[in-house]
């Protein structure tokens, strides 16, 4: 489900855009952190998780051997008969 983790940081960039206000940003204040800050770090969260994730699909598994791609200079030529 990390994919989501991408809707997450476009959803926190808007909201950088446009300002932090709401219930959300009002419960921020009150603990002392800059709503600003908080979707920043928000950001920055789900980047880092979506990164990861897509590395995870990328990366074979240990002990696997990535596979191994055919190019055309290596392909066997067919012969017809």
């Amino acid at each position: 489900m990390k994919v989501w983790q991408a809707f997450g940081a476009l959803g926190s960039g808007w909201e950088l855009m446009r300002g932090a206000d709401g219930d959300k940003a009002e419960e921020l204040r009150s603990l002392g952190i800059d709503p600003t800050f908080g979707i920043a770090l928000n950001l920055v969260y789900s980047l880092v998780a979506f990164a990861l994730f897509v590395w995870a699909l990328v990366e074979p598994a240990p002990g696997r051997d990535r596979p191994r791609r055919r190019t055309a200079a290596a392909a066997v030529p067919c012969r017809r008969r």
